[in-house]
């Protein structure tokens, strides 16, 4: 689940990262190629970035099961080590820190061209992320944190 979720996380970045150009782009300049418009880019790049993000939520909730069942807590039973439980824990509660911040900001940008702001805001939030998994995307990481 972990190459999974990294993959997944990495399609995200792509989709938003496209939307975001898409938002940011001055309408003289976006390339008038038949009925390739700008809208369509930012919703399609939108819908794709969710489904990176569902599939990577998905997979970190798997690896958290694979946790609690190797540190001995089978049929459900919630029974991680104090390492693994702190970890998930902690990224739980930054990304509910990190929406919180994201409707902040929102509320004085509430006018549609200021959408490219937030799509930017967005963008800097999923790369922060992408960085963050990156770096603990080592044999290291996984031996300690989420044995197998």
């Amino acid at each position: 689940p972990l190459r999974a979720g990294g993959l997944l996380q990495r399609l995200q970045l792509v989709f938003v990262a496209l939307a975001t150009a898409a938002c940011v782009c001055p309408l003289r300049l976006w390339p008038a190629a038949g009925m390739l418009r700008r809208e369509h880019v930012v919703m399609v790049g939108v819908v794709a970035s969710r489904v990176g993000l569902w599939g990577f939520d998905l997979c970190e909730r798997q690896a958290l099961q694979q946790a609690c069942v190797a540190a001995g807590g089978s049929e459900g039973g919630a029974r991680a080590s104090d390492g693994t439980v702190a970890l998930f824990a902690t990224e739980k509660a930054l990304t509910e820190l990190a929406g919180l911040a994201m409707l902040a900001a929102s509320l004085p940008l509430s006018d549609p061209e200021a959408f490219g702001a937030l799509a930017a805001l967005s963008l800097a939030a999923v790369t922060g992320a992408a960085a963050l998994i990156a770096c603990a995307d080592s044999g290291k990481f996984q031996r300690t944190i989420l044995p197998a």
